[in-house]
């Protein structure tokens, strides 16, 4: 069939709607886990509302990723404005949509082509976040932020807590508040990992002097085995949310004046560069913190380079000129009279 035979076909938004469900309860079935389709989710859910109306094509595609990265994201700290998606977003938008249209072409037959090539994955953005640093982390772990009226029933003890064990295992935002009490073998002195990235278990271990108090601290709170570690106090104890998590480590983060974009991750990006700057094997902190590749744990080799800079004045260059800038004894003067 000819371009000038091939039939318009406009979609409506309950229709794609209805698609999604099926290609959501798809992948279920295949076993992809819960935090995989919140991801795909969170990133086409405006394209229902987006394609309404018009033609599932290359140039509908790709104008609606151009629409997501247009898109403000948040601020941290109510710090200036959210920018753009960052690169790394704007790829998880490409790589939902290549797999839903993908979906829409082999099991539904719905497109004539398949259009999950018409989009590129876009080149990633030079590494190199803001860090923050051992005493930014200290203050913000023992901040001595008061209760107001709005947060005077949340214990500080488990923001306290929580902060702690992400600065000093590494632990996803997700991964920490999965924990449950159970999940802690303080003879071992270990925490089993269970709700990880892309269904992978792993067991972390835990520092000494952290692990002694987590263990005094559940022994005050009674707390059984099958609770959930961070709890929430509004909600009959249930799990804790990420949102709650947040807000209060941007009223720390504004509290302490840090001027840095602060977020949970960064705890992450922290511990992972300060061990790299230990001299720790790249594999054991890949372990350690999950990388399924153990390219994601070299990419931070580079934002070490205090091991660098003695090898740097080792060079002849660098060797003969004095700390004043004076050329030293028996290097030869070019310079003119």
């Amino acid at each position: 069939m000819s371009d000038t035979e091939k039939k318009v076909n406009f979609v409506q938004k309950s229709q794609i709607d209805q698609f999604l469900v099926k290609f959501f309860d798809f992948y279920r079935y295949r076993g992809m886990s819960e935090k995989t389709i919140e991801r795909i989710w969170f990133n086409i859910r405006q394209f229902p509302d987006f394609i309404d109306g018009k033609e599932i094509n290359k140039n509908t595609i790709r104008e609606y990723v151009l629409y997501c990265k247009c898109q403000k994201s948040k601020s941290t700290n109510g710090l200036g404005n959210g920018k753009e998606l960052r690169t790394a977003s704007v790829n998880s938008v490409i790589s939902s949509m290549k797999q839903f249209v993908r979906w829409l072409w082999l099991e539904e037959s719905f497109l004539e082509d398949d259009l999950s090539g018409c989009i590129k994955a876009l080149k990633r953005d030079a590494f190199f976040p803001t860090l923050l640093t051992v005493d930014e982390i200290r203050a913000i772990i023992h901040c001595p932020l008061k209760r107001d009226k709005w947060h005077q029933f949340l214990a500080r003890e488990y923001f306290d807590f929580f902060f702690e064990l992400i600065a000093c295992t590494g632990l996803r935002r997700g991964e920490a508040i999965g924990l449950d009490v159970e999940d802690l073998d303080f003879d071992e002195m270990v925490l089993h990992v269970r709700r990880a990235k892309f269904d992978k278990p792993r067991l972390v271990p835990i520092p000494q002097d952290l692990c002694f108090r987590l263990q005094e601290w559940l022994e005050r709170r009674k707390a059984k085995p099958e609770e959930p570690l961070f709890r929430s106090f509004l909600r009959n104890h249930e799990r804790i949310k990420a949102a709650t998590v947040i807000d209060e480590l941007n009223r720390r983060a504004r509290f302490l004046g840090i001027k840095k974009r602060v977020h949970l991750h960064l705890f992450r990006h922290c511990f992972i560069t300060e061990l790299i700057k230990s001299d720790a094997p790249a594999m054991k902190v890949a372990r350690i913190v999950g990388h399924s590749s153990i390219n994601s744990t070299l990419r931070y080799t580079h934002l070490v380079v205090d091991d660098l800079k003695g090898v740097i004045e080792s060079h002849p260059l660098n060797n003969r000129l004095a700390s004043n800038g004076k050329i030293t004894k028996g290097s030869q003067d070019f310079r003119t009279n």
